[in-house]
């Protein structure tokens, strides 16, 4: 499953990469202004079992971007697009249609 797919993105990419990411992603600022100046339509995915992002973090999200649009998936935690790819696929696929839509 999704769990055989992610041991074996991190055996690709090794140990050195896996640090250097989580060492960004630690580091990185805080760029809430910027998401909350933004004007496009956005999709806020997050699985609903996710214990690595707390909840509210995904809800802050949706909150600070004016146009977003939160959306649960179901059965899926923190590698959302590998244990629900099909759910995930398709809720991209409506916000496309939405924006060929708005044109």
């Amino acid at each position: 499953g999704w769990m055989r797919a992610m041991r074996a993105l991190l055996h690709e990419v090794g140990p050195a990469v896996a640090i250097r990411q989580n060492r960004a992603i630690t580091t990185r600022g805080d760029h809430r202004a910027v998401l909350a100046a933004l004007r496009m339509p956005t999709l806020v995915l997050c699985g609903r079992s996710d214990r690595i992002t707390p909840p509210e973090h995904s809800e802050e999200l949706a909150a600070l971007i004016p146009s977003a649009r939160l959306e649960w998936i179901e059965q899926a935690g923190h590698m959302t697009p590998i244990e629900q790819p099909a759910r995930v696929a398709a809720s991209i696929a409506a916000l496309a249609d939405q924006l060929q839509g708005d044109k």
